[in-house]
């Protein structure tokens, strides 16, 4: 059988004559896993597969043993494979700002302020005169920006706070992977975060694990090659991620954002290209104001809390395959050098040429070769 394997075709020595001329005995031949004597005659052709060994033994006369030996030479050979690179860009971009004026004004017996959450009531002294002391508005500590007031007295008329972020996040993620010719290969590289039930008894509560979230990158790929050294790839893509912007109820599953490419392309060896992206630009704006006066040119921004929020996300796949078809493994020692160094394991493993190991023929075996290291080129190694 292909693929690599110890494929071997067991032909019998031709028979000798007897001395009386009669005619000889059919071949014996023993399969080398099983160790079973199959006796061949003219009409009759057995096969049988040792699939631990990866072997076939063969029951046929010698001239016929001859075909099946050509034939596994020409079935038994190393299927290429196709080594995967993907890279995952993501970029996001927030620009958030926010302006929130409290005003706390006394007039005689009246006292009128707004309250969109800067400010709290006060309590104790200092008070405003023919006011509770709970009317004196104070402003806590631990205000995100700027926050200015303007004094009079003991009370504090007007509080602002203003407050600007931008921020700039890239993430990069690379999964590699060496998948053989027709085979289906997958990585993922996943978080998973717990969250909790709450059972509410007569007289206690039961907190409790009530699962686990999951969130991260999968990538799934299926190469097929095709002649003139391009790649038809079946391929997957999952981009999940927790979102952290959306508020989440106490024991509830965190919310989980989720993006997924699927398709089939055709791609040339050695080259990257685009397989999928998305950009997505997010804009709100939010305003909280006191009717009437929040409506005055000006002095309605004196009675209003105002808020915008930009957010822009972009993400691209791109996908590069490269074809493994050197009988002497010297592209995979390419592909494992570049790793090996940026995580500093040079030196530790073995090399990576293996044993060649020859089909039998006659009545005599051959001996297992190693192909020496040093016959080989060495060439400068993938960074």
């Amino acid at each position: 059988p292909g693929g690599g394997g110890v494929a071997s075709s067991l032909r019998p020595p031709p028979a000798a004559p007897t001395a009386e001329g009669a005619p000889a005995a059919e071949p014996t031949v023993l399969g080398e896993g099983g160790g079973v004597a199959l006796t061949a005659t003219e009409n009759e052709v057995s096969i049988v597969a040792d699939i631990d060994r990866n072997q076939v033994i063969i029951r046929a006369t010698a001239r016929q043993h001859l075909e099946f030996e050509r034939l596994i030479r020409d079935l038994d050979q190393r299927q290429p494979q196709v080594y995967i690179e993907a890279q995952i860009v993501s970029v996001v971009t927030n620009d958030n700002f926010t302006w929130t004026v409290e005003t706390q004004i006394n007039a005689g017996q009246f006292l009128i302020f707004s309250n969109f959450g800067l400010t709290a009531p006060g309590t104790g002294t200092p008070t405003i005169p023919g006011q509770a002391a709970s009317a004196v508005r104070t402003v806590p500590a631990g205000n995100r920006g700027v926050t200015s007031a303007l004094i009079k007295s003991d009370y504090l008329p007007f509080v602002l706070n203003t407050l600007q972020t931008e921020a700039d996040a890239r993430i990069n993620s690379t999964p590699r992977i060496l998948v053989s010719d027709n085979q289906e290969g997958s990585i993922s590289s996943e978080r998973e975060e717990p969250f909790s039930t709450t059972t509410q008894g007569t007289a206690t509560t039961t907190t409790g694990q009530g699962g686990v979230a999951t969130a991260g990158t999968n990538l799934t790929v299926t190469p097929r090659i095709s002649s003139g050294g391009y790649v038809n790839l079946d391929y997957s893509v999952e981009l999940s991620s927790f979102d952290r912007s959306s508020a989440q109820a106490q024991g509830l599953q965190p919310p989980v954002q989720r993006e997924l490419y699927e398709s089939t392309v055709q791609v040339p060896s050695d080259s990257t290209i685009v397989v999928g992206g998305f950009t997505l630009d997010q804009n709100t704006e939010s305003e909280s104001r006191i009717p009437i006066l929040g409506e005055i040119p000006l002095i309605g921004n004196l009675f209003k809390s105002y808020s915008r929020n930009k957010q822009k996300i972009t993400i691209f796949v791109f996908i590069t395959p490269t074809i493994m078809t050197d009988p002497n493994f010297l592209d995979l020692r390419l592909a494992t050098e570049g790793p090996m160094k940026q995580v500093n394991i040079s030196g530790v493993t073995p090399p990576l040429l293996p044993a060649v190991i020859p089909i039998r023929e006659g009545d005599a075996l051959g001996d297992a070769r190693l192909v020496p290291s040093s016959a080989a080129p060495t060439p400068q190694a993938w960074e």
